[in-house]
């Protein structure tokens, strides 16, 4: 549940040690921390990643470390001596009021170990040979993000994980990286340099990506351009890393038309005030987008190959998102050679979508084939949605739509009706769709009689004195039932539930025989319930059932 305001902290530490764009993503945490808390923030980062906010007053201590060195330490999942300089810091040293590790490496959590907080959220060790991962947001997030399944599974940004994950109650943003009317202006010289004519609307096109596989061909974004063109005033400004000039180059060479090109030529901490000057940017997901994101410009983000919207799209309202939906996305292979989702990324498409967001035009057809078109706005929970722009909704979102709203049930937030009706309304005629509800009822219901199984198998054996599940009290046979019924629960295949089981089993310390029938009960206790209130949300004349009047979550909640 999100953490009452009156239980503040005073030392906080954020442990972020990852590129660029996922420390902007954090940056609406920080923020909101700042404004629930007085507080202090200290941020554990790479020195490379912190260029855009050093000056923030988001942050009030940054422990920077250099690239090279996160290197050397990256890969550990037990203590090392390559550590000791990191965990020799002052700032490290200190006890902490809440850690909050936003990193999945193994490394990070052998730091949240290590360093004293009265209240840790996201990965830790535990012990030197076990690994858990800490609340329920933080099981969460690597819940969504461990394969193809989970991920289809889930519609929660990013950003709102981060939010949860420091116990914090949802709202909306506009921006969070702040830009100055003097340095918005001080962008001026440099796109007046390279022959900016100051007529109309900006629009910026990041043509590159991390990885060139997550790139939409520059022929795409010829197209695009050329058609931008065409509308009196519209100017392009491209933007872009020094590796990527070639891109520019390409892009010059096939284009018929002007463009402004900055590829290589600025540092990150241009970009803020450069994008702010900006009506729209369209790119790749890259952390480009976060930035125009946090200066409140608004994105047009292609999203295909390993890029998925739900997980990393841009926080904010109205911002567009094109995302490839071929049977084999979203990609977990970041070497796959096949070009087929990128093909999938029509150019008419984007140009209608930029049309949209740019002037006003109706809404793009979505019936080109495998690809998808959506908005993003924020729900009344505080929460960010992209919603379907038009009538057809993908399987794929069907499916990230109802568990979207069991988890936000099982995570504490409010049912935003409107939402939940608007989307019903569209789904619900679907015997496909109402079969899907029908399935997944029974799923959770079979899932929750397992729970209970389990629950009374414990039950019984507390009764009977063997609570501690020691073998000479009979307890081996009692934890070999207990084993089939686990793995009965497990079997179904991947989905977000089966992995928070996991994660939840983690979360305990079954070295004890004394404390592991306690510590399950406690378990099962809470899954079960997770289950059972899944599956009656789920009740064809459950709370779940009229979509137009909204999904009644709070109402039935156990």
């Amino acid at each position: 549940m999100p953490l009452a305001l009156e239980n503040r902290y005073e030392k906080i530490l954020i442990i972020q040690m990852c590129r660029m764009g996922d420390v902007v993503q954090s940056l609406p945490l920080l923020k909101r921390l700042k404004e629930a808390n007085r507080c202090e923030v200290t941020l554990l980062c790479i020195r490379e990643s912190i260029e855009l906010i050093r000056d923030l007053p988001l942050v009030d201590r940054f422990v920077a470390v250099p690239y090279a060195y996160y290197k050397t330490i990256h890969g550990l999942k037990s203590p090392s001596p390559k550590l000791n300089f990191l965990l020799s810091l002052p700032e490290l040293r200190e006890s902490y009021d809440l850690v909050v590790n936003l990193t999945h490496g193994y490394s990070s959590a052998l730091i949240c170990r290590a360093v004293r907080g009265k209240k840790k959220s996201g990965r830790v060790f535990m012990a030197e040979d076990r690994v858990s991962v800490l609340g329920d947001w933080g099981k969460y997030l690597f819940c969504a993000v461990t394969n193809r399944t989970n991920r289809t599974e889930n519609l929660i940004n990013l950003v709102d994980i981060h939010i949860g994950m420091g116990g914090l109650p949802h709202a909306a943003m506009d921006s969070w990286l702040a830009v100055g009317a003097s340095e918005e202006k001080g962008a001026e010289p440099l796109l007046v340099s390279h022959g900016w004519k100051r007529g109309g609307k900006l629009i910026a096109l990041q043509l590159g990506a991390n990885q060139l596989h997550r790139a939409w061909p520059v022929s795409g974004f010829v197209s695009l351009g050329e058609h931008l063109r065409r509308r009196a005033g519209v100017e392009l400004v491209l933007l872009g890393s020094p590796g990527e000039a070639g891109l520019g180059q390409d892009f010059l060479f096939q284009s018929g038309v002007p463009a402004i090109n900055l590829i290589g030529k600025t540092r990150i901490a241009d970009l803020p005030a450069l994008l702010k000057k900006c009506d729209l940017l369209i790119s790749n997901d890259t952390g480009t987008t976060h930035i125009a994101a946090a200066v409140g410009t608004r994105v047009l983000g292609l999203y295909f190959s390993t890029a998925y919207f739900a997980e990393t799209a841009p926080f904010g309202a109205g911002h567009v998102v094109l995302q490839v939906e071929t049977p084999c996305s979203p990609c977990r292979n970041d070497r796959c050679e096949k070009t087929w989702c990128r093909d999938c990324l029509d150019v008419e498409a984007v140009k209608a979508a930029a049309e949209m967001m740019l002037f006003g035009a109706k809404e793009p057809v979505p019936d080109f084939p495998n690809l998808s078109i959506y908005r993003s706005r924020f729900l009344s929970n505080g929460t960010l949605i992209y919603a379907p722009v038009g009538e057809t909704i993908s399987e794929r979102y069907q499916t990230g739509f109802i568990h979207r709203t069991l988890w936000e049930s099982a995570l504490g937030l409010d049912l935003d009706q409107e939402f939940s009706g608007e989307i019903g309304a569209k789904l619900l005629p679907l015997a496909p769709f109402r079969s899907k509800l029908e399935a997944l009822r029974s799923k959770y219901a079979l899932l929750a009689s397992r729970y209970r199984d389990g629950l009374g198998v414990l039950h019984e054996a507390a009764l009977a004195g063997q609570a501690g599940l020691l073998p000479e009290q009979g307890g081996s046979a009692v934890m070999e039932t207990l084993r089939g019924i686990d793995a009965e629960i497990v079997s179904p295949g991947e989905s977000i539930m089966r992995t928070f089981h996991d994660y939840e089993m983690m979360d305990g310390d079954w070295t004890n025989p004394l404390e592991a029938g306690r510590r399950l009960s406690v378990k099962y206790a809470k899954l079960y319930g997770m289950a059972n209130g899944f599956s009656r949300l789920l009740e064809p004349d459950g709370p779940g059932a009229n979509f137009s009047e909204g999904w009644r979550l709070n109402s039935r909640r156990e």
